[in-house]
């Protein structure tokens, strides 16, 4: 297979990062953005297995050992320079409340697994709306890698069957390459509509972007006259430009919408470079966007810690001026990145670089040190908290005057104290960790909505407590941690994302059963939506006899409960739909 030049892609590598980075810099502006990333995708799927197909028809094999360290070569210095200057960086300027999480994804980019580390984040309730960190870019990247490490083995994998069933290996490369593609894209589909969070981040929903870019690495060249290529091409950056102005944060991604950016993708590198002064190959092959694609790799790296921690050291939200300055910024580092650490690094000899081995000892050298860069400021946060825990029990224990709510009440003297001068209790660095231990409960949600999540130890003579709800309850259920009784979580945040005809917040819901079999219903309210009668009332009673039953279960007991006159009749299935707070049995 001949060596064929692509000096668009360099051009189309500009379109991508330029759409990425002018997103992140101006969203509003251009809501769908991050379809650059998609291009990218297709490119090095392209790109990558065009290196390997050629290979194979060289040595009839593929190495393994130089492919990885090649590609660690071309990746890793420029990639850990920047994730060392954000770790400095989030030192100097960050407050301490974000360095677990900002170290915690440093190191997982440095280890190229942050796409999962996001995705985890994405259906954890607890971590769902973490600050960006500096290095939450690195999620393509460690896609991008993670490819890298599979795809060759995929090849290996073909040639091995092509020789042990006799047939041609190209013929066989594109076969089992193609399944691999194929079952990524029926996955990416599927999740996507099922669960677009985890669907946005994960390799396996986006391994299909760089199949579909290996596949065209087996395309013949195209027949058509210059002219049919040309307006291809053209309509193929149209969509792509389209794509970045009407896609938005609701669009689905990778499902349906991304196979027309990656289609388009692939047909702006197929058409290739027509011989025409009016063919869109001559817009990507100018100087400029050449320039922009050579350096859009360190484009990629440095614009977004740029954006993240910049408001830290000005002490203000980004102005427009700030954001043209991060821009002008990130292409003068990029270029200075290009020149003194990619391009030095890819092609030395010296100090064993050339050696796969050595390549992989520095790699590992280097990830040695962003670990522990990573994780001495985490250890050094927990041992605080920790300290600040302790100093909080001692404070509580004596009960200094003045200490807390005690400061606000009437007959309060001595205030302020002059004792608790500076004194925080939770410190912020503590109060970022002091999360309940319920998250596991959000775990089991996912797998049932309707099975309650229980702890405590149920107690002759105490009350039992049902709390049902969403982020609402969440917050008051620490009160029942200390509690001897028995303690019932049913997650209706979950159950809300999962049943369509739950429409509505369900607010807070308290149920306490007292030992005399009597019951304190508090703020009980959990609205369903107006048309659940009408929309699928067999589905609606069903999950109402479902609760139904729990409540017995749990409380022992039957459902009482206070209708609120405003709501019709007719549209409320639940008997728990109530506004007003009232007490069965003595309070």
């Amino acid at each position: 297979m001949p060596t064929v030049q692509h000096r668009e892609i360099q051009g189309l590598r500009a379109v991508a990062v330029l759409l990425v980075v002018l997103f992140h810099l101006w969203p509003g502006r251009l809501p769908g953005g991050y379809v650059g990333v998609d291009v990218f995708f297709v490119i090095s799927g392209f790109l990558i297995t065009s290196l390997l197909l050629r290979e194979v028809e060289r040595t009839g094999s593929v190495s393994l050992t130089r492919f990885w360290a090649r590609r660690m070569r071309r990746l890793l210095p420029a990639s850990y320079l920047v994730l060392t200057v954000s770790a400095a960086a989030v030192l100097l300027l960050e407050p301490r409340l974000v360095w677990h999480q900002f170290f915690g994804e440093i190191l997982a980019a440095g280890l190229y697994v942050e796409n999962w580390a996001l995705a985890l984040n994405s259906v954890n309730y607890l971590a769902a709306q973490n600050t960006p960190s500096p290095a939450q870019h690195y999620w393509t990247l460690s896609a991008e890698e993670q490819f890298y490490l599979v795809w060759p083995l995929l090849v290996l994998i073909a040639l091995w069957l092509a020789a042990r069933w006799s047939r041609g290996r190209l013929p066989t490369l594109f076969a089992v390459l193609a399944v691999g593609t194929l079952a990524s894209l029926g996955y990416s589909l599927w999740i996507t509509a099922h669960d677009p969070s985890w669907a946005y981040f994960v390799t396996t929903a986006r391994a299909w972007e760089f199949g579909a870019g290996a596949l065209l690495a087996f395309a013949p060249a195209v027949p058509w006259r210059p002219a049919v290529r040309s307006a291809i091409g053209w309509a193929a950056l149209v969509a792509l430009l389209a794509s970045a102005l009407v896609f938005d944060a609701k669009t689905p991604m990778p499902g349906k919408a991304a196979v027309l950016v990656v289609a388009a993708s692939a047909a702006v590198i197929w058409v290739g470079d027509p011989p025409l002064r009016w063919s869109h190959s001559r817009l990507l092959t100018l100087r400029p966007a050449e320039w922009l694609g050579d350096i859009s790799y360190s484009i990629y790296l440095w614009h977004w810690p740029l954006i993240i921690l910049l408001p830290a050291a000005i002490g203000h939200p980004l102005t427009l001026v700030d954001r043209g300055s991060i821009l002008m910024a990130t292409i003068g580092l990029s270029a200075l990145t290009k020149k003194w650490v990619e391009d030095p690094v890819r092609a030395a000899r010296h100090l064993g670089l050339g050696r796969s081995g050595a390549t992989f000892a520095y790699a590992a050298a280097a990830a040695v040190l962003l670990t522990a860069l990573c994780v001495v400021p985490r250890a050094v946060v927990d041992r605080d908290a920790e300290h600040a825990v302790e100093v909080a029990q001692q404070i509580a224990h004596h009960e200094p005057p003045c200490f807390g709510a005690a400061a606000m009440t009437p007959q309060a003297k001595g205030c302020p104290n002059d004792d608790l001068d500076g004194v925080m209790v939770p410190t912020p660095d503590a109060a970022a960790e002091d999360d309940p231990p319920w998250s596991r409960c959000y775990w089991r949600a996912f797998k049932d909505p309707l099975v309650p999540c229980r702890f405590g130890k149920p107690g002759a003579g105490l009350p039992h407590v049902a709390v049902i709800g969403d982020s609402g309850r969440a917050n008051l259920t620490p009160v029942w941690f200390d509690y001897e009784g028995n303690t019932v979580l049913l997650n209706l945040a979950t159950h809300r994302k999962k049943v369509d005809w739950l429409r509505k917040r369900a607010q807070a819901t308290f149920l306490l059963m007292n030992p005399q079999n009597a019951y304190h219903w508090l703020s009980i309210k959990a609205t369903v939506s107006r048309e659940i009668a009408e929309d699928d009332p067999e589905e609606g009673q069903r999950v109402t006899d479902q609760l139904n039953r729990i409540f017995k279960k749990y409380t022992g007991g039957d459902e009482y409960a206070l209708r609120d006159p405003s709501f019709d009749e007719r549209r409320v299935l639940f008997e728990l739909e109530v506004d007003s707070v009232a007490t069965f049995g003595r309070p």
